[in-house]
C-alpha cells in the first residue's frame, strides 16, 4: 500500500516538473490502479458475501470501507455499485428458494383459490442481460385475484390458516434478514453513497443510495420475482386471514401487521431510476411512482375482495334475519373493521373500508332497512325500539349516508302522518297508547252527541282524541332525545307530521279546549306542581301546532267562562299560569280577555259583600223572608260585556211573568230565554236598586243558562238536597203541589210542593246573579217557562234518563220524544247519599248547528282583523303591489290563523270600496293607500 503511494506521489511530481520545462511535452502517469482495482472489488465481494450470509464477525470494517473508499476514488463506482446490485439479487434470489418457496401454501386448497398476477415479461439483449419490456403491475387485479372460499370443516380451517401464517412468517424473515444485511453494506459502502450515487460522473445526475437499491432489489427479487408468484401468494394471503379473522376465527395479527408494514416500506420507482439500477438489467420494479406496493398493489386487491364479502353478506343477513338484527351486524362491523384497520392495516385504508362498508351494507340497503315488512322503520317506532331506533340514526349519520337523514325523516314523517289519521278516524290500535294507559281511540268526526248528566259522548271522545295525541307526541320527544339526539333536522320532520294531522281534523282547536277545561275543572286536582306544569306544558305544545288558533281562543274563552261562573277551576293560579303560557305564544291580545275575566270574578266578589251589607241596611227582613218562610240569599258576578264570550245572538235572560197575558206565551228570538219565579224577580230587582247606587248609568243582562239551584226536597223516604242546573230547578217547581200520580206532557205539566234551598243564576254581559230561597210555584213546562227546545231537552234527559231518576218517564227510553213522552214526580227516589249533583250545563263538542255558528262568528272576526291588517300595513307602506301586500298581510296574521289568498283579496276590494285604498292607475297590480281626513283636518 506505502509503494502505491509513493508511485502515485511520483507520478504526480513527474506531471508537474514537465509542466514548467515546455508546454509540448507531457508525461502521464501509467495507469496501474486498474489491476489493483479488480483486486479491491474481489477482496470487498467476499466481504459482502460473508455479510449477507451473516458470517461479518471477523471481518474488519475499515478494510472494507477504504476498499469501497479507493474503488470511488479510482473511478470504480459503477463497477461496485453494479456488483454489490448484483451480489444481493444472487442472495435474494437464493433466498427465495430456499426459504420462501418451500413454505408457499397448499394450491390444492380452495381457501387460497386466488390467481397470481402476470409477470412482466422479460427480453434478453445482444449482450446476454435480461430487460424489462414492462414495468407496470397488472391492469385489473379484480380480475387475478379471486375472494377467497373459508368455508368448511373446522380443521381445514385452521390448516388454511396455519399455512397461511408459515408462509407470511417465511417472507417476513427473508424480509427482516434483508434489512438487516442491508444496514451493514449500507455503512460499508457510506462513500459511494457520498460521492458517487450524487456524482455526475456516473453518467446521470443522481444514482440510487445503497438502501434504496436493497429494497428495490427485494422488490423485484422477492416481492415481484419472475421465478416466483410470491406477490399473489402474498397478498392472498393477508386476505384469506383478514376474511378468517371477519369470520370468527383466530388469527396471528401480528403476522399480518409485520407483512402489511412490509408492503409499506417497499416503494416503487420512476422508469428512469429503473434504468439506472439496473443498467440494461431488467427487473418489475415499476408502479405509480412514490407510491408503496402497499397502496398499488395490495390495497386495490384488499377493498376490491372486502366489497364483495360485505356486498354477499349484506344480502344474505337482509334476507335471513330482521332489520333490527342487522343494524347490531352493521355496528358490530364497523367496530371491528376500525379495529382491524388500526392493528394491522395502513391508516389510509380505513377511511376508505368504512366507504365500502357504507355503501354495501347501508347504501345499498337503506330502502329494504327502513321498510322491512317485519322490523322495519315503522315497526321499531311503533314498538318503541330506542335502542335500535339510537342505532339506525348513529349509522346513517356517522356514515354520511346519501340522503340517509332525509330518508329517515320521509319515514318518520309517514309513521306520523299514517297514525294521526288513525286518530282522527278512530281506527288507531291500542296497543300505541298502551304504555301512558289511553284506551282505544273513537271517531274524532261525530255526527251527532247526546247530552247527558256527567261527561257526554262528544266530551269523551274529544278527551281521548287529545290524550291520545299527546301520547303520540310523548313518544316522539322520547324518541327524539334518547334515539336521535335532538337532530333539529328530526326534529322539524316530528313537528311538521302532528301539524299535519292535528289541523287536518277542523274540530281539533274545540277538542283541545275541551281537554284542558277537564283539566282545569277536576284532572289536576291532588296533583303535584311539577305535574301540573307538565300537563300545562304539554297542551300547549298542541296548541302551538294549530293553525286556526282564533278558533281555540272562541271555544276557550268560552269554556274559561263557564268554569269561572260556576266555580269548578281547580285554582286561581293554575288559571293565571295557562294564561300566561298562551301569552307567551300569542301575545297579550290573546289573554286581555281572559285575564279580564278573571278581574271581574275578584271584583264580583268585593261586590257581593258590599250588597250583602246595604240589605242589611236597607232591607234588614224583608228581603231575606219571603211568603212561606222562604229563605233568600242572593251572589251575584258582573262580568264587562266586552270580556265575556257570551254574544246577545245567545244571550240567555229572564222573562218576567207579568209580561204575558195568558200562560200560553209564545218564546222569543233568544235561544234559551225563560221566565223566573215571582220570589227570584223580586230578588232581581232588589240587586239592580243596589247596583245602580254604585254605578249609574250601566245596563245588567241576566242570563239563566249559567245558573245553578240546591234544592232540598221531602220525598216519601227521605230527603235529599238536589245540585241542579236552573233551568231543571225551574223544570221541578212546575211539579210543585200535584198529585203523585198525576203526569206531564212535554208541553204541560202541573206543580208539586218542593222546599228550596238555594238557586244560582248566571248570565252574559253584565251580571251575574246567584238566589238561595225555598219553595215557588211554576205551572207548565215549555210554555210556562219559555226554555227552548234544544235546552228542554237536555234538562229533561238529566232529570229523567241519567242516573238519578227525579223524574219518572213513559215511555221509558234514553231520548227525549216531545210528541208522547210524559213525566211525574218520582216521589219514591231513594238514594244514600243526602247530597246529590245533577249536572245539565256542561262544555261538550258542540254539534252541527252550534259548529256552523261558531264557525261564522270566527270568519266574520277573521274577516275584520284581515281588514284591519291591510289597513296598518298600507298606512305604513303608503304604496305596496298586490303579492307585496298579500305576502305582509300573511305574515302578521299567521300567529293567529292563515288568511286565504282569496280572504285577502275580498278584504282589499270591499276596503277600496270604502275608499280606504285604490289601485295605481298606471298600474292595476299596486295598491295605494288614501289619506282619510277627520273633520278637523278639513279645509
Amino acid at each position: 500500500m506505502s509503494s502505491n503511494k509513493r508511485n502515485l506521489h511520483h507520478h504526480q511530481t513527474i506531471h508537474s516538473s514537465s509542466s514548467n520545462n515546455s508546454r509540448s511535452s507531457k508525461v502521464k502517469p501509467t495507469k496501474r490502479h486498474g489491476e489493483p482495482a479488480l483486486d479491491t472489488w474481489s477482496r470487498l465481494s467476499k466481504a459482502i458475501t460473508e455479510i449477507l450470509n451473516h458470517n461479518a464477525s471477523k471481518l474488519s470494517f475499515e478494510e472494507h470501507y477504504r476498499y469501497a473508499y479507493n474503488m470511488v476514488l479510482y473511478k470504480q463506482g459503477t463497477k461496485l455499485f453494479v456488483g454489490v446490485r448484483d451480489l444481493v439479487a444472487h442472495h435474494l434470489d437464493e433466498q427465495a428458494a430456499r426459504h420462501i418457496e418451500p413454505n408457499f401454501p397448499s394450491r390444492a386448497n380452495p381457501t387460497t383459490n386466488i390467481s397470481p398476477p402476470t409477470p412482466s415479461s422479460t427480453a434478453v439483449t445482444s449482450k446476454g442481460k435480461e430487460k424489462a419490456l414492462d414495468h407496470s403491475p397488472p391492469p385489473d387485479s379484480s380480475s387475478t385475484h379471486q375472494l377467497p372460499l373459508v368455508t368448511g370443516p373446522a380443521s381445514e380451517r385452521l390448516s388454511v390458516i396455519q399455512s397461511q401464517e408459515r408462509f407470511l412468517k417465511a417472507v417476513r424473515e427473508v424480509w427482516d434478514d434483508h434489512v438487516a444485511c442491508m444496514k451493514k453494506l449500507r455503512d460499508v459502502l457510506k462513500y459511494m453513497d457520498k460521492v458517487y450515487t450524487t456524482s455526475p460522473g456516473n453518467g446521470y445526475d443522481s444514482m440510487p443510495t445503497v438502501w434504496d437499491l436493497g429494497l428495490y432489489i427485494f422488490l423485484t427479487h422477492i416481492i415481484r420475482s419472475p421465478q416466483y408468484p410470491i406477490s399473489s401468494l402474498l397478498i392472498s394471503g393477508i386476505i384469506t386471514l383478514i376474511t378468517f379473522d371477519r369470520l370468527g376465527d383466530t388469527i396471528n395479527s401480528s403476522v399480518i401487521r409485520s407483512a402489511t408494514e412490509m408492503l409499506t416500506d417497499l416503494s416503487n420507482h420512476s422508469p428512469e431510476i429503473i434504468k439506472r439500477i439496473d443498467d440494461q438489467k431488467g427487473g418489475n420494479g415499476g408502479g405509480e411512482v412514490g407510491q408503496s406496493i402497499y397502496k398499488t398493489d395490495f390495497e386495490p386487491t384488499f377493498l376490491i375482495h372486502s366489497r364483495e364479502f360485505y356486498r354477499e353478506e349484506g344480502n344474505r343477513l337482509l334476507s335471513s334475519g330482521d332489520a333490527a338484527q342487522y343494524l347490531q351486524k352493521v355496528e358490530k362491523r364497523l367496530v371491528e373493521e376500525d379495529i382491524r384497520s388500526q392493528s394491522f392495516l395502513h391508516e389510509t385504508t380505513e377511511t376508505k373500508l368504512t366507504q365500502i362498508l357504507n355503501e354495501e351494507l347501508l347504501k345499498s340497503h337503506v330502502h329494504d332497512i327502513l321498510h322491512h315488512p317485519s322490523c322495519g322503520l315503522k315497526e321499531l317506532i311503533h314498538n318503541d325500539c330506542r335502542s335500535d331506533l339510537k342505532r339506525l340514526y348513529q349509522l346513517f349519520c356517522r356514515l354520511e349516508v346519501e340522503n340517509g337523514l332525509s330518508l329517515l325523516k320521509e319515514g318518520i314523517r309517514d309513521w306520523i302522518k299514517e297514525r294521526g289519521q288513525q286518530i282522527n278516524e278512530g281506527t288507531a290500535p291500542p296497543a300505541l297508547f298502551s304504555t301512558a294507559g289511553g284506551g282505544p281511540a273513537t271517531s274524532a268526526n261525530p255526527s251527532t252527541e247526546t247530552s247527558s248528566a256527567g261527561s257526554t259522548p262528544g266530551n269523551t271522545l274529544a278527551l281521548q282524541w287529545v290524550t291520545n295525541v299527546i301520547q303520540l307526541r310523548d313518544k316522539f320527544i322520547g324518541l327524539l332525545s334518547d334515539s336521535f339526539d335532538s337532530h333539529l333536522l328530526l326534529q322539524t320532520c316530528i313537528d311538521e307530521g302532528f301539524s299535519g294531522f292535528i289541523n287536518a281534523n277542523k274540530r281539533s282547536a274545540e277538542f283541545i279546549s275541551l281537554f284542558i277545561d277537564d283539566k282545569l275543572k277536576k284532572g289536576l286536582k291532588g296533583k303535584t306542581e311539577e305535574e301540573i306544569e307538565e300537563q300545562l306544558d304539554k297542551t300547549i305544545a298542541l296548541y302551538r301546532h294549530l293553525n286556526e288558533k282564533d278558533m281555540f281562543e272562541k271555544y276557550y274563552k268560552n269554556h274559561l267562562a263557564k268554569r269561572l261562573l260556576f266555580g269548578k277551576s281547580v285554582s286561581e293560579d293554575t288559571e293565571r299560569n295557562m294564561l300566561s303560557k298562551l301569552k307567551i305564544e300569542s301575545g297579550s291580545a290573546f289573554t286581555r280577555d281572559s285575564e279580564g275575566m278573571l278581574k271581574d270574578l275578584k271584583m264580583s266578589n268585593e261586590m257581593g259583600k258590599l250588597f250583602k251589607d246595604w240589605c242589611q241596611k236597607n232591607h234588614p227582613v224583608s228581603f231575606f223572608l219571603f211568603p212561606h218562610g222562604i229563605q233568600l240569599d242572593l251572589s251575584v258576578t258582573v262580568g264587562s260585556s266586552s270580556m265575556w264570550p257570551m254574544s246577545q245572538a245567545n244571550q240567555m235572560s229572564y222573562l218576567h211573568p207579568t209580561a204575558s197575558s195568558s200562560s200560553s206565551m209564545t218564546a222569543t228570538s233568544n235561544r234559551s230565554a225563560c221566565i223566573i219565579p215571582k220570589v227570584l224577580e223580586d230578588a232581581v230587582k232588589v240587586y239592580e236598586r243596589f247596583y245602580a247606587t254604585r254605578h249609574s248609568g250601566r245596563r245588567l243582562n241576566w242570563h239563566t243558562e249559567l245558573g245553578n239551584m240546591e234544592i232540598r226536597i221531602k220525598f216519601k223516604k227521605s230527603t235529599h238536597e238536589l245540585s241542579v242546573s236552573t233551568f231543571a230547578g225551574i223544570v221541578l217547581l212546575l211539579f210543585d203541589g200535584q198529585d203523585e200520580n198525576r203526569r206531564l206532557s212535554y208541553e204541560v205539566g202541573p206543580p208539586i210542593l218542593l222546599e228550596l234551598m238555594s238557586l244560582l243564576f248566571s248570565w252574559e254581559s253584565l251580571c251575574l246573579l246567584i238566589f238561595f230561597f225555598f219553595s215557588m210555584r211554576i205551572q207548565e213546562i215549555q210554555t210556562a217557562t219559555m226554555i227552548s227546545d234544544g235546552e228542554l231537552k237536555r234538562t229533561l234527559q238529566s232529570l229523567a234518563c241519567a242516573k238519578y231518576k227525579i223524574l219518572n218517564k213513559e215511555p221509558r227510553s234514553k231520548e227525549i220524544n216531545e210528541k208522547v213522552d210524559k213525566f211525574r214526580f218520582n216521589e219514591s227516589f231513594t238514594n244514600p247519599m243526602s247530597r246529590i249533583k245533577i249536572q245539565t250545563v256542561t262544555n261538550k263538542v258542540e254539534n252541527k248547528l252550534e259548529l256552523k255558528e261558531t264557525s261564522d262568528r270566527v270568519e266574520e272576526d277573521r274577516r275584520l282583523h284581515t281588514e284591519a291588517c291591510i289597513v296598518r300595513v298600507m298606512k305604513t307602506r303608503q304604496r305596496l303591489s298586490y303579492v307585496e301586500l298579500n305576502v305582509e298581510v300573511i305574515s302578521q296574521l299567521s300567529r293567529r290563523f292563515k288568511p286565504t289568498p282569496v280572504v285577502i283579496k275580498t278584504s282589499i276590494e270591499k276596503l277600496i270600496e270604502k275608499e280606504y285604498l285604490m289601485r295605481d292607475p298606471q298600474d292595476r297590480k299596486v295598491i295605494i293607500y288614501l289619506v282619510r281626513l277627520t273633520p278637523s283636518t278639513c279645509v
